[in-house]
C-alpha cells in the first residue's frame, strides 16, 4: 500500500512505522504502530479515540484528557529529570526546583505490588497517584535519614597562612519531617516536569494526590533591638580583615576581596530596605531605578502575589536604606536562601523567616495607632479583608477598649470565697 492509499490521519515515518494522528476539540493525539501493522488498525484507533473523548466531553463537560506518551524503552525518571533540567536553567527558582526534583529521585517507596524501589528508577508511566500518596505520607510521618556527606576542602591560604587540604563531614539532611510547604513545592515541580514533557494539558499522578494544605500562618513580629543587632553584624561583615602576611598574589587577592565586600554590601543593603519598608522580597527584586524618587520620598512598589502596584511615602530611615541599596548596586534578583542564611548567621531568631520583617513593620504601625486602612495601603493589599485577617487580631488598642467595656461584668463571681487556699 502506497502513502496515498493510507487512511486519513495515518502516515509513515521515515523509519517505516505507522503514525496515527487525530485532533479532538483542539487537542492533538498521536501514536505510532510497528511497520507491519495493518493501516486499518491505525484508522480504527483514530475513530475510537475521537469517539471516546467526544463522549467524555458530552458526559462531563470537560476538556479531553491528554494521555501519557510513554517514554522510549529504558527511560526512567532519572533520565526525564536530566532532560528537563536544561529547560529550566537560568530561572530564579532553578536551584530550588532542582533540589525538589532530586528529593523525588532519592526517595524509596514500596509499590502496590510489594516491590521496594527508588522512585528515580521507575518509568514516568509507572508512577501512579497511589505511589505519590505513599511518598507524601512517608515525608509527613518519617524523618529523613541524616546521611553523612563528606566535604573535601582543598589547600588554601587564609590571613597569610597556608592551610593544608582536609576532609570534614556534614549531615546531608535536617533529620526532621518534611514541611507541608516543601511537599507542595515538590509536587508542583513534578507536575511541571510532566507538563513540559507530555504537554500542558497532560494528566499527571499529582493531580489527584492528597497534597497537604498549608497551615494558617499568624504574623509574628521581631523586636527592634534584634533588627538593629542583625544590621550591625551585616555591616561589620563588609569590613575587610587585616592580613598578618602579604598575599602571594596581591592582584588576585584584591579582586577576590572586592567581590566579597560587594556581595556583603548588597546583602546589607537588601536587608535594611526590607526591614524599613516592610515590602516583599520579590517587590524589592522587581524595583527599577525609575521607580524611586528619593528627593520626593516616593517609591512605586510593583505588583506581587496578584496584588496591584501601590505607592508608599518613604521615611528618613527608608531613604537612607534605599541610598545604601543604590550605592551597593543591589538591583535585580538574588538568592533568598543565601540571603536568609546570612541574616540568621548575623543573629536573626532561629525558626523565624526574614520575611517576618514585613510583619514587624505592620505590627509596629498598628501598635503606634495607625488605622487598619492605612496599614492596608502600606502592605499593598487589594482587599481590606486581607489586612484584617492577618493583622486585625493584633489591634491591641481595640482589644483594650473591649476589655474596659467588659470590666466588672462578673465582679460578683468571686465575692463569696468558696475555694479554699
Amino acid at each position: 500500500m502506497t502513502t496515498n492509499d493510507l487512511p486519513r490521519g495515518v502516515s509513515r515515518d521515515p523509519d517505516g512505522r505507522l503514525r496515527a494522528r487525530v485532533t479532538v476539540a483542539g487537542t492533538p493525539f498521536v501514536t505510532r504502530f510497528p511497520a507491519e501493522t495493518d493501516p486499518q488498525t491505525a484508522a480504527a484507533w483514530i475513530e475510537t479515540t475521537r469517539r471516546d473523548h467526544l463522549t467524555r466531553r458530552a458526559e462531563y463537560g470537560a476538556a479531553p484528557i491528554v494521555p501519557h506518551r510513554p517514554p522510549a524503552h529504558g527511560k526512567t525518571l532519572d533520565a526525564d529529570v536530566a532532560r528537563y533540567l536544561p529547560q529550566i536553567a537560568g530561572r530564579p527558582s532553578t536551584k530550588a526546583d532542582t533540589s525538589h526534583l532530586r528529593a523525588w529521585l532519592a526517595v524509596e517507596v514500596t509499590l502496590p505490588t510489594g516491590r521496594h524501589v527508588r522512585l528515580g528508577e521507575l518509568r514516568r508511566t509507572e508512577i501512579s497517584t497511589e505511589v505519590i500518596n505513599r511518598v507524601i505520607a512517608q515525608w509527613r510521618t518519617h524523618p529523613s535519614a541524616r546521611g553523612v556527606r563528606r566535604v573535601r576542602v582543598a589547600a588554601h591560604h587564609r590571613n597569610g597562612h597556608a592551610l593544608p587540604a582536609y576532609e570534614r563531614t556534614a549531615p546531608a539532611t535536617s533529620g526532621s519531617v518534611v514541611a507541608s510547604r516543601t511537599i507542595r513545592h515538590r509536587c508542583r515541580v513534578l507536575a511541571d516536569l510532566y507538563h513540559a514533557l507530555d504537554g500542558k494539558r497532560a494528566i499527571t499522578p499529582v493531580d489527584d494526590a492528597k497534597i497537604p494544605k498549608l497551615p494558617k500562618d499568624h504574623p509574628i513580629g521581631v523586636d527592634v533591638s534584634i533588627v538593629l543587632a542583625v544590621a550591625r553584624k551585616l555591616a561589620q561583615a563588609t569590613v575587610s580583615t587585616p592580613r598578618v602576611r602579604a598575599p602571594h598574589d596581591p592582584d588576585r587577592y584584591a579582586a577576590r576581596e572586592a567581590a566579597r565586600r560587594r556581595d556583603r554590601l548588597q546583602t546589607y543593603a537588601r536587608y535594611v530596605v526590607l526591614v524599613t519598608t516592610g515590602q516583599r522580597p520579590c517587590q524589592v527584586m522587581r524595583t527599577r531605578p525609575e521607580d524611586l524618587d528619593l528627593d520626593q520620598g516616593v517609591w512605586l512598589v510593583r505588583s506581587a502575589k496578584l496584588e496591584p502596584a501601590h505607592t508608599i511615602s518613604l521615611t528618613a530611615d527608608m531613604r537612607q536604606a534605599w541610598q545604601a541599596f543604590i550605592d551597593a548596586e543591589a538591583w535585580g534578583h538574588y538568592d533568598t536562601t543565601t540571603h536568609g542564611n546570612r541574616v540568621h548567621a548575623a543573629g536573626w531568631p532561629a525558626g523565624l523567616r526574614p520575611y517576618n520583617a514585613r510583619h514587624a513593620v505592620m505590627i509596629d504601625a498598628l501598635a503606634a495607632g495607625v488605622d487598619l486602612g492605612d496599614v492596608q495601603g502600606l502592605a499593598g493589599h487589594t482587599s481590606p479583608l486581607t489586612t484584617r485577617r492577618f493583622y486585625g487580631p493584633l489591634l491591641v488598642g481595640r482589644q483594650r477598649e473591649v476589655s474596659q467595656k467588659l470590666e466588672g461584668r462578673l465582679k460578683e463571681l468571686f465575692a463569696p470565697r468558696l475555694v479554699k487556699k
